[in-house]
């Protein structure tokens, strides 16, 4: 309203307006107040202008962070599947694969002194063959318990390799040297003082291509003696 005056007053005034003082004043008060709305107006645009900015920030932080989480969701939900397909991995190379022991050991012929046969029994005891299966064995007598060490098992070099399909045996038949079970050695096998131990090794390679071997240690003694057969000793037997 106090513009509308002042410009009433100026187109009606005698005289120039730059002529008269009243008429100058009034035209700076007209300038002053034009300025100083332009500037409310510029600084109500950049009071917008910034709460836009920091609206458009504050969404883009919240954006990036939804990203950062969804990326760390996804890491572990692919750290989680990898750790899940490993261990059915290894649930499969455990539970599928060949394991070839000794299944048993018995005296051939009679309870008595004189040549004394052993019959071996090596069993896959896997769902997968065995593929180039060798086996080492010796066939002992020593006290009981053992007052000495067993030495390894000979090997020529030149064992035949052999595929074990799942469930299949093969026999072996091994024989104390002629002349080592006399009637001596009899009677002390019979009593528990001595026994026949029968060890060895057995090396093959799985159906997930890793080698594996076994090693096994029977004896035979006391009441083993009489009814033939040969029992697990509690050393010298392991498998990987």
């Amino acid at each position: 309203m106090q513009i509308v005056i002042c410009l009433i007053f100026l187109a009606i005034a005698p005289t120039p307006f730059w002529e008269n003082p009243v008429a100058t004043n009034w035209a700076l008060v007209v300038v002053g107040a034009v300025a100083a709305g332009a500037a409310i107006w510029t600084l109500r645009v950049l009071v917008r202008q910034t709460k836009a900015v920091e609206l458009a920030a504050k969404a883009a932080k919240q954006s990036a962070d939804a990203t950062e989480i969804a990326a760390e969701a996804a890491h572990q939900s692919s750290q989680i599947a990898l750790a899940n397909l490993r261990a059915l991995r290894k649930t499969a190379r455990r539970e599928m694969r060949a394991r070839v022991f000794v299944n048993s050991a018995v005296r051939k012929g009679s309870v008595a002194a004189g040549i004394f046969d052993v019959e071996v029994t090596i069993r896959n005891f896997g769902k997968v063959p065995a593929y180039d299966c060798t086996y080492a064995l010796e066939l002992v007598l020593k006290t009981n318990p053992p007052n000495s060490e067993f030495t390894p098992p000979s090997k020529t070099g030149q064992e035949p390799k052999m595929i074990l399909p799942p469930g299949a045996e093969v026999k072996v038949v091994k024989t104390l040297p002629a002349g080592a079970f006399g009637n001596i050695q009899h009677t002390q096998v019979g009593q528990g003082s001595q026994a026949i131990y029968l060890y060895g090794e057995i090396h093959y390679r799985d159906g997930f291509r890793r080698d594996r071997f076994s090693t096994f240690r029977l004896q035979c003694s006391g009441v083993d003696y009489g009814l033939g057969r040969f029992s697990f000793c509690d050393r010298g037997n392991q498998a990987n």
